[in-house]
């Protein structure tokens, strides 16, 4: 992305099109060498605004290496940033760590065994601070239990092409049925369910079945969570279905 956009700024390209076009090119893990002259690894780069981004694209640093690279398949990017950096010690190992965990967290609760490892790091606030979220889910899920209003439904993965939304529909024959596509990271989704909430309580009680539909976008916890607060009938749908009906 950076280098697309420096490279179209280098050219005077505005917008997205245009003749020339960045190639972006696989490199050898030697390409990184320049990670051990920067501040990375520093603490006082966590000053930076720009050091969130950084860690997004550590994570993501085996996508550039070439495929013939030994560390291409290589799934922890703190294996590779140790290689690179020679030492797997630090403020940029500590937050990969931590950011891991907290990736879990959009999934599922944390393990005992999670809460250990968080333990053995260097800054004890990774620990406090995700330990905490976690207790805060827990809290949340047994709310949840609670509640009523909204159902959800599974469909199996067997289900496929144009057999997906006659199976969605089908437990509601003889209603109107209201479809919305949504996922948990969609804003205008959000806010338009807000807006659309006054017309929903006037047809409750009526044969008109709101079906919510997201995918695997939407992670798994916070999918959970949300849909406690939006009435109806709801499916997550696997990466084909979805994509099958998206299309």
């Amino acid at each position: 992305y950076y280098l697309d956009r420096s490279f179209r700024m280098y050219n005077a390209i505005k917008g997205q099109g245009g003749p020339k076009k960045y190639q972006w090119q696989a490199v050898d893990i030697d390409y990184y060498d320049f990670l051990k002259d920067s501040y990375i690894n520093n603490p006082l780069s966590f000053y930076s605004p720009d050091y969130v981004n950084a860690i997004s694209r550590c994570k993501s640093i085996k996508n550039s290496l070439k495929s013939d690279s030994p560390y291409k398949n290589e799934s922890n990017a703190s294996v590779i940033l140790a290689k690179i950096l020679n030492t797997n010690q630090g403020i940029l190992f500590d937050l990969l760590a931590a950011n891991t965990y907290a990736d879990k967290l959009k999934e599922t609760t944390l393990s005992d065994s999670d809460i250990k490892q968080l333990a053995e790091l260097k800054n004890p606030f990774y620990q406090t601070y995700l330990t905490m979220l976690n207790n805060e889910l827990l809290i949340q899920m047994e709310r949840n239990k609670a509640i009523d209003g909204y159902i959800v439904h599974e469909l199996a993965d067997d289900i496929t092409g144009e057999n997906i939304l006659p199976e969605i529909i089908k437990p509601f024959k003889g209603k109107v049925i209201f479809i919305d596509f949504w996922a948990t990271w969609c804003a205008p989704c959000r806010a338009a369910m807000k807006k659309f909430a006054p017309v929903k309580k006037q047809y409750k009680g009526k044969d008109v079945a709101f079906i919510y539909i997201t995918n695997q976008s939407s992670p798994q916890n916070t999918w959970e969570n949300m849909i406690v607060e939006i009435p109806g009938e709801h499916y997550k749908l696997n990466k084909e279905q979805s994509k099958y009906l998206y299309e």
